[in-house]
C-alpha cells in the first residue's frame, strides 16, 4: 500500500491524536510503520512523550521531587504503578548508580509502537528524560 503524505493529512492525524490518543491513532492508520512514515522519524519524540503521558502516568499522580528523595532514602527504591500494574522500579545503589526498570508490558508496547529499524535508543532516552522531569530523580541506566 502506498501512502500519499500531505500537510493536510498530517494536520488531521495530529488533531486525531489530540482527540483519540497516540496508541489508538497508530492502530487506525495501519500500524507504527505508517505512523512513522506519515509523521517522520524526527517527530516521533513528541509522540513518545504524549504516549507516556497518556499511558504511563502513575496511579494517584506524580509527587514532588522532595517526596521521592525522602522515600528513596527511607526504602532504597521506589515502585510506580499504572492502572494497578507495576510499571517502574527505581533503585539507587550504594555506589550511587541509579537504575530504572521499565516493566515488560510498557517496554514491549513502546518498542512495538516506536522502534525504528529495531533501534530503541531514541525512545529509551525519552523515557529517561520523561521520568527525570516528572520525579526530579536522575537515571543512569534503564533495564
Amino acid at each position: 500500500m502506498k501512502i500519499i503524505i500531505t500537510e493536510n493529512k498530517i494536520d488531521k492525524i495530529k488533531s486525531l491524536i489530540d482527540k483519540k490518543g497516540v496508541k489508538k491513532v497508530i492502530s487506525l492508520i495501519g500500524g507504527s510503520d505508517n505512523f512513522i512514515k506519515i509523521l517522520g522519524p524526527d517527530s516521533i519524540n513528541e509522540y513518545v512523550y504524549k504516549y507516556l503521558d497518556e499511558n504511563a502516568y502513575p496511579d494517584y499522580g506524580w509527587e514532588s521531587p522532595d517526596y521521592y528523595k525522602e522515600q528513596l532514602e527511607r526504602f532504597g527504591d521506589l515502585v510506580f504503578y499504572v492502572n494497578d500494574r507495576l510499571t517502574f522500579d527505581y533503585t539507587e545503589y550504594e555506589n550511587g548508580y541509579k537504575k530504572l526498570d521499565v516493566y515488560p508490558w510498557l517496554y514491549n508496547e513502546i518498542e512495538e509502537l516506536f522502534s525504528i529499524n529495531d533501534d530503541d535508543t531514541g525512545w529509551v532516552k525519552i523515557i529517561v528524560n520523561w521520568f527525570e522531569t516528572n520525579t526530579g530523580l536522575k537515571v543512569d541506566g534503564v533495564v
